[in-house]
């Protein structure tokens, strides 16, 4: 599992991607984080665009869980990640 990002300046815009892959090739969905807080629901799609325009942040925190798509179950998932990132002004 990991979790890669465009760099990061301000304002702009982040594309961050989840690595993941299930063992038994089942589905992968994904859900991303901002700050410990969620910014998706559960998706399809492993890449988010972040849009950053507080001037004033200097770091934050991104993450994703993910989970196969047989799991209904809304607050489980199988893995996570995390990752302070630095912005550059």
């Amino acid at each position: 599992m990991g979790l890669e990002y465009d760099a990061l300046s301000l304002p702009g815009t982040v594309l961050v991607t989840a690595l993941a892959e299930d063992p038994n090739n089942v589905h992968i969905i994904y859900r991303f984080y901002l700050n410990e807080e969620p910014e998706t629901k559960w998706v399809h799609e492993n890449k988010f665009v972040l849009n950053i325009i507080d001037k004033n942040i200097n770091k934050i925190k991104i993450g994703d869980r993910v989970k196969d798509d047989r799991n209904t179950n809304e607050d489980e998932f199988d893995d996570s990640m995390n990752r302070t990132c630095s912005i550059g002004k």
